[in-house]
């Protein structure tokens, strides 16, 4: 399925290749080890429950993932969802799993259509937030965003960081209010 994938897309991006090889080893390792480890349980002598609250817990040791800082395929929020319901749906019920599960290739055109969609409505919250820094020269960030909802604020925050980035906006962080002062350049 992954090869299939692959070749539909175009692009041959071995590193995907290997971080899928990696983390499928990594569940299968975990899923062995789990079933030695409740094997041995079972097959302890029964103890009492003195004894049993004398046994230490043994540290489980970390796992460290892979991770790319770079991203060379696109990926959608509707697609990692979509994956998602999949891996449920197989975890559920493994005997149907395999058969319904189904990843198709994100085309390009998707991406750059979200992604000037996305850019276009930062530029409106950054619009705002410059509109409302040169009335009043600076302005706290908890008061300019007290009147609206949660997914505003996260949008206006995002702003925010942006504008930071571009060396628009000057931001400082009050320590004693919990607050970001946002002031111009």
């Amino acid at each position: 399925m992954l090869l299939q994938m692959l070749s539909e897309t175009g692009k041959k991006d071995l590193r995907l290749c290997g971080i899928a090889a990696l983390s499928s080893s990594m569940i299968h390792r975990l899923k062995v080890e789990s079933i030695f480890r409740l094997d041995k349980i079972s097959n302890q002598p029964k103890m009492s429950l003195v004894q049993e609250a004398s046994v230490p817990i043994v540290d489980l040791n970390t796992i460290e993932l892979p991770f790319r800082l770079e991203s060379t395929y696109p990926v959608s929020l509707e697609d990692l969802i979509q994956m998602m319901e999949n891996m449920i749906f197989e975890l559920s019920s493994p005997d149907h799993g395999r058969r319904k599960l189904s990843i198709e290739p994100v085309q390009a055109d998707e991406i750059e259509e979200y992604s000037h969609k996305f850019e276009k409505i930062i530029l409106e919250f950054e619009q705002r937030i410059l509109h409302a820094i040169l009335l009043s020269g600076e302005i706290m960030f908890k008061k300019f965003a007290s009147e609206f909802d949660p997914i505003d604020i996260a949008r206006y925050f995002i702003a925010l960081l942006y504008l930071a980035t571009e060396d628009k906006i000057r931001l400082e962080i009050c320590e004693e209010s919990e607050d970001i002062k946002i002031m111009l350049r």
